[in-house]
């Protein structure tokens, strides 16, 4: 329920719609303010945050009249700007929120996460000692009035899924895309020995290959066949548009698979071939017989020597080598 000092708060609560970019996507920003600082932020359609506004108010803010004013909210609509343009990182503003107890105490939370850094459901709900977990985490989350500036959207899952966001979750991406959050998880191993490089050597036009993609005709079987069998890393997964995208790594080398089920309209823009280098070539035949993988084909090295690559079919029928280090 709201504390008592909300509900007999008797004024006027001005709000303000403006078009604004989030990298490449131009989405609506809907602002609300208090006297005692902004009570509301939506990213969503501009009727449709107004409506939901509207009914926030009569539940939280039952004596107060809402009115469109620009004024009351400028400072707050200047710092999204900047933060939108990563011109900043943090937000100074007052802020009013409004919530159960357990809801503030998550939103505190959120608060403590740092730019550019992500925390699953789970650390939420173990920072908070709270007994029914996750999904009242979850719930906290998503009845977040004031978004971006109490970042709700750098919590995801706990095996790197996005998951919901009110604003959609093209949003959600761009915003963890704009801090950074997103990207440096695509490799760390690479993001070290190009650190390493760049100290010893004068950089180059072509710095190397950011990642591989490769079909998928089931995503969630590739998934578990990579991980499981061939032991990638799970790395995040994101559905930009209609395809959806899995990203993992192994050795420093990032495997981006690529939905193809869907009328396989994607197909052409993905390699079907793929060496991984193995430290025991004949320990790694007979792991992959325990994942009932069947073995292709052999052939001698190119380069002799007596040595032989051995060959099998991943779940989408892509051709997958193995390779001796």
């Amino acid at each position: 329920m709201p504390t008592n000092r909300d509900e007999e708060l008797d004024e006027t609560v001005a709000f303000w719609t403006e078009r604004v970019t989030i990298k490449d996507l131009e989405v609506e920003l809907t602002v609300a303010s208090t006297s005692l600082g902004l009570c509301y932020l939506g990213l969503g359609p501009s009727i449709e945050e107004e409506q939901t506004l509207r009914a926030w108010m009569l539940r939280w803010l039952p004596q107060c009249s809402l009115i469109r004013k620009r004024e009351q909210n400028s400072d707050a609509i200047c710092q999204l700007q900047e933060y939108f343009t990563e011109k900043r990182k943090a937000f100074t503003i007052p802020l009013h929120q409004i919530g159960t107890p357990f809801q503030r105490q998550v939103w505190e939370e959120l608060l403590r996460i740092p730019y550019g850094e992500t925390r699953s459901y789970g650390e939420i709900a173990t920072k908070v000692k709270n007994l029914k977990g996750q999904r009242a985490v979850g719930m906290a989350n998503h009845r977040n009035p004031i978004g971006v500036m109490v970042p709700c959207h750098r919590v995801i899952g706990k095996n790197g899924h996005l998951t919901g966001y009110a604003g959609g979750l093209d949003i959600k991406q761009r915003l963890l895309e704009l801090e950074g959050a997103i990207l440096p998880l695509i490799s760390k191993t690479a993001k070290k020995k190009k650190s390493e490089k760049e100290k010893t050597e004068d950089p180059s036009l072509f710095m190397g290959v950011e990642h591989i993609g490769i079909k998928a005709l089931d995503l969630e079987k590739s998934l578990q066949f990579y991980i499981k069998a061939l032991g990638f890393e799970f790395l995040y997964r994101i559905k930009p548009g209609d395809v959806e995208l899995a990203f993992l790594e192994l050795g420093g080398t990032v495997v981006e698979l690529v939905e193809v089920a869907k009328g396989r309209e994607y197909e052409d823009g993905v390699v079907n071939h793929l060496a991984i280098r193995v430290t025991d070539i004949f320990k790694a035949i007979e792991h992959l017989k325990t994942q009932q993988v069947e073995l292709t084909d052999s052939q001698p090295m190119a380069l002799g020597e007596g040595r032989y690559n051995f060959f099998f079919r991943g779940p989408s029928g892509e051709k997958l080598e193995l390779f001796q280090a």
